[in-house]
């Protein structure tokens, strides 16, 4: 009896033992400069124009695009009877009457903040290979890859939410994460390097910088002062400019590498607009 059930337990052991076939090892998935690209950057991508509600910059509902469409005069919902009413989701979000169990706060919150983790986890990786091997040419150009989407992100959570936790590797523990100063998160983004996002995309988040720098620096902006742009200074090659000045020549940078407004607006909208000039995230043009 006992032997029988010893052979029983062997038998069951081995049955439970799982073999997933869709799955590979965390020494194949970086064994190759190419593996390591796909499952270190581009997999970062994927996360830009996610589908599922909530997801992806904007395009989808109940994320970033609709917080910050539905609260201006830019767009309004229609309701049809109790159609896309909502239980008042729509309506509060015009009227500026929202908390932080709102669907469209907490979820572009989470959504943000779950793309930097992922890109937090992938720096970690990059970081250790490169500690294991110094003369890695590929690993560096990653890191500075990464380290600019992830800049791009904190520049979403410093738009939307000011003051802002500001974590830059995935082993911080929780109950180390503090709070930042927006003006923090602001110096955080405009200083980090910019790699390979594409120049017309870097370009893009600091002219939204400094454009906003008024705003973006300002830790009180209940006390009654205001800061002024052209006390805040930007160096574009090498040169010192006040917030607008570097506006301006960021805009030239990007209009110089041929994006442009599409003479139709509503091309943009069309099921094939790849070749858009408006797409920045693509590189159609010689920007790279």
């Amino acid at each position: 009896l006992l032997m029988t059930a010893t052979l029983g337990l062997s038998s069951c052991e081995s049955f439970l033992s799982e073999n997933p076939k869709d799955q590979i090892t965390e020494e194949q998935a970086y064994q190759n400069s190419t593996l390591l690209y796909l499952n270190t950057v581009a997999s970062l991508y994927t996360q830009v124009g996610a589908n599922g509600g909530g997801a992806g910059l904007q395009g989808t509902d109940r994320g970033l695009y609709d917080l910050n469409t539905f609260t201006t005069d830019e767009a309004m919902l229609p309701t049809r009877g109790g159609d896309w009413y909502d239980g008042g989701l729509w309506q509060n979000l015009f009227l500026h009457n929202w908390g932080t169990k709102n669907d469209l706060v907490k979820g572009s919150w989470d959504y943000l903040y779950k793309v930097i983790a992922q890109a937090n986890q992938s720096l970690d990786k990059l970081k250790e290979i490169l500690e294991n091997n110094p003369e890695n040419i590929s690993v560096p150009k990653y890191i500075s890859e990464v380290r600019a989407f992830r800049a791009m992100y904190y520049y979403y959570l410093l738009d939307m939410f000011a003051r802002v936790p500001l974590v830059t590797s995935s082993s911080v523990a929780m109950e180390d994460v503090v709070q930042s100063e927006r003006s923090a998160v602001f110096n955080f983004v405009r200083t980090e390097y910019y790699g390979r996002i594409t120049k017309p995309v870097a370009y893009f988040l600091l002219a939204k910088l400094a454009l906003n720098a008024e705003v973006y620096a300002d830790d009180n902006w209940t006390d009654g002062t205001k800061l002024d742009g052209k006390n805040i200074k930007f160096t574009v090659d090498g040169t010192e400019m006040n917030a607008w000045e570097a506006t301006i020549a960021y805009c030239d940078k990007i209009k110089n590498l041929g994006y442009k407004l599409e003479q139709k607006f509503e091309a943009n909208f069309s099921l094939k607009n790849e070749s858009s000039v408006e797409n920045i995230f693509t590189i159609p043009m010689d920007a790279n």
